[in-house]
């Protein structure tokens, strides 16, 4: 009983709760260069009501692949890390002593996890490259409240032709 009534209400209460996704908006196509500050400033300063938060969306897709790719191989490096360890950990003590298998196998390991951790700070260093130049290409205002958003999304109805050449008050840093 208890599941059925919180199913149903749960419904009920997502339906006339308030998010802050409810007043956010999406501006496409902003100056490379932008900052948050800078949008929170232009924002407020057009619509006349406060902005709770900005987000800058950026053109990240390599630095993403990057952050994948440096993933498996740190998995990989652990997992030849753990079987290092355990070779190590009983080389001493094992029953066949200095005949073990496993020994023979230390020094390619080896090889193979520095081998790995190059190629990880390969990647840190293509990824901090890729960091210092990544550029904004989009933003999502939120604003504090619903007076701010339709205010906002009024403001840039626009027609076909206004859209290629917006009003000058509608321009951040006249872009």
């Amino acid at each position: 009983w208890l599941k059925a009534f919180e199913k149903n209400e749960t419904f009920f209460l997502n339906r006339k709760t308030v998010s802050a996704s409810g007043y956010t908006v999406r501006v496409p196509r902003i100056p490379p260069d932008t900052t948050e500050s800078e949008l929170r400033v232009h924002f407020a300063a057009l619509t006349g009501c406060p902005v709770a938060d900005v987000n800058i969306g950026f053109k990240s897709g390599d630095i993403i692949n990057l952050y994948k790719k440096r993933g498996l191989l740190w998995n990989k490096r652990d997992k030849i890390g753990n079987q290092i360890r355990y070779i190590n950990n009983y080389k001493d003590t094992h029953p066949q002593g200095r005949a073990w298998p496993e020994l023979r196998r230390l020094p390619k390991l080896m090889k193979r996890y520095s081998a790995l951790t190059k190629k990880i700070k390969k990647c840190d260093a293509e990824s901090a490259q890729h960091e210092a130049s990544s550029e904004a290409i989009t933003a999502y205002i939120t604003f504090e409240t619903v007076e701010g958003y339709f205010k906002c999304i009024s403001m840039h109805k626009l027609s076909g032709l206004k859209k290629l050449c917006p009003p000058e008050k509608l321009k951040l840093r006249g872009q």
